[in-house]
């Protein structure tokens, strides 16, 4: 198999499997929570460290180990938010919202989430800059990027909200998304974000390219077409819960649970699509 055959099953696979274990773990009871971050917490250390050797070397083995670590930095962000450890200063609903004021409270809902995001995006970037090696830098802008463009997204109405996999204590996000056929942004979303995979894939496999540039190219227009998929997964009549079949046992509407009850089945695909609930 050609080197960019291997680099698009690579980064495939580790986004599917990544992806089915944050599933299992949201799924297991919130006690576990502790030890499943703490451990995911040990991870992300390991990984900047990882980061830091690979972008020091320009070497196809050095592009797989950066864009590896940028997605194990990534996953550590979708567990803390969607395990409620790291959110934002907002955990209460406002339904009665409007305009601006609406788009503040939403923002409010995720404020501490980003915080944490750009936090460890300049630390990456801290680590590449200058050096030969730019996967896990590219890799870990490219999925905040679509991460961004899906949250406007939700937040402006989609059609596939996934309610089924939203966690009762993220519930309060409810007053922020809108469930409609379409909105003005998701066609540029999806316009721009093919755009850029097709363009890194283009080099990835122009006649020029070097081995590195194959690798590094490949990889960062891979998860952006995976960015790409999931925005289209939110408009077709698509069911997104068959693509990791039983990593993603879907919860029933719990509307006779007691208050107390947590459905922790959550949607943490690592483009990310965010959880959403359809407005009541």
């Amino acid at each position: 198999m050609a080197p960019f055959g291997w680099v698009v099953v690579y980064a495939v696979f580790l986004w599917w499997v990544a992806t089915g274990v944050i599933l299992l773990l949201n799924h297991l009871p919130a006690r576990t929570f502790r030890l499943s971050l703490g451990s995911a917490t040990l991870v992300l250390g390991a990984a900047l460290l990882g980061i830091a050797q690979a972008a020091r070397l320009p070497t196809v083995g050095a592009a797989y180990l950066g864009f590896t670590c940028a997605l194990a930095a990534w996953g550590w962000q979708e567990m803390s938010f969607f395990m409620g450890v790291v959110t934002g200063p907002r955990r209460v609903a406002d339904p009665s919202a409007r305009g601006l004021r609406r788009f503040w409270q939403a923002i409010e809902t995720l404020l501490y989430h980003e915080a944490a995001i750009a936090a460890v995006g300049v630390v990456i970037l801290l680590l590449s800059v200058g050096r030969p090696n730019q996967v896990a830098s590219l890799t870990y802008l490219s999925l905040w990027v679509m991460r961004i463009s899906a949250k406007l997204n939700v937040y402006l109405g989609v059609r596939n909200l996934n309610e089924n996999w939203v966690p009762r204590r993220l519930a309060y996000l409810k007053a922020y998304m809108v469930k409609r056929p379409m909105n003005p942004l998701l066609p540029v979303s999806v316009t721009l974000g093919t755009l850029a995979a097709a363009s890194f894939i283009g080099r990835a496999l122009g006649p020029h390219a070097s081995q590195i540039g194959i690798v590094t190219n490949g990889f960062v227009g891979v998860i952006l077409a995976l960015g790409v998929f999931e925005h289209l997964f939110m408009v077709l009549p698509l069911d997104l819960a068959r693509v990791w079949g039983g990593f993603a046992p879907t919860c029933p509407v719990a509307k006779d649970l007691p208050p107390a009850a947590t459905c922790p089945h959550i949607p943490a695909a690592l483009p990310l699509l965010p959880p959403a609930l359809e407005r009541s």
